[in-house]
């Protein structure tokens, strides 16, 4: 008896082992959860582009934190500053490569960006690599953090170095 006990702990440990890896998988396109979390990235990239503050501040956490092209950390209040002050404005951004992974309440969606704008006096006109992290309210889809990295062209990794 003690014997099939084990047996049977060890079984049931295997299966709740294998559902948990099955939850884990990201999800197909057909998902209704990967369109929900697509349609509110797509807001949220809309929303930065018209330096609309208002739906930004309705798609993030209010601990949301970006990590910039930079390194430096910005938080929910700076982000706001800059899409309020007018200091920072787009001409374009188009995502390109979009893909969400489901897990569960919360979804990482990665991309890529070409991003034309102005920042003060400084044009820019670049391409970014992102990670979005998102999680579930209810039915709606919060933005918590993001991160950014400047892809550079292979011909600019290229050159040789200044000696």
């Amino acid at each position: 008896m003690k014997r099939l006990s084990v047996i049977l702990l060890a079984a049931f440990a295997a299966a709740l082992a294998a559902q948990a890896r099955a939850d884990d998988k990201p999800a197909t396109k057909d998902d209704k959860g990967t369109a929900e979390v697509l349609k509110a990235d797509d807001a949220f990239t809309a929303a930065i582009a018209k330096s609309d503050a208002k739906a930004f501040d309705g798609l993030t956490s209010d601990d949301y934190v970006l990590t910039t092209s930079l390194g430096s950390i910005r938080d929910k209040a700076k982000n706001m500053e800059n899409l309020k002050g007018g200091d920072l404005t787009f001409d374009k951004i188009e995502n390109e490569e979009q893909k969400a992974h489901m897990y569960g309440d919360v979804a990482v969606v990665t991309g890529l960006s070409k991003i034309k704008g102005k920042y003060k006096d400084r044009v820019f006109d670049d391409t970014y690599r992102w990670t979005r992290v998102w999680v579930r309210h209810g039915s709606a889809w919060t933005c918590v953090a993001e991160q950014m990295s400047r892809v550079q062209s292979p011909m600019a990794l290229d050159k040789p170095k200044d000696k």
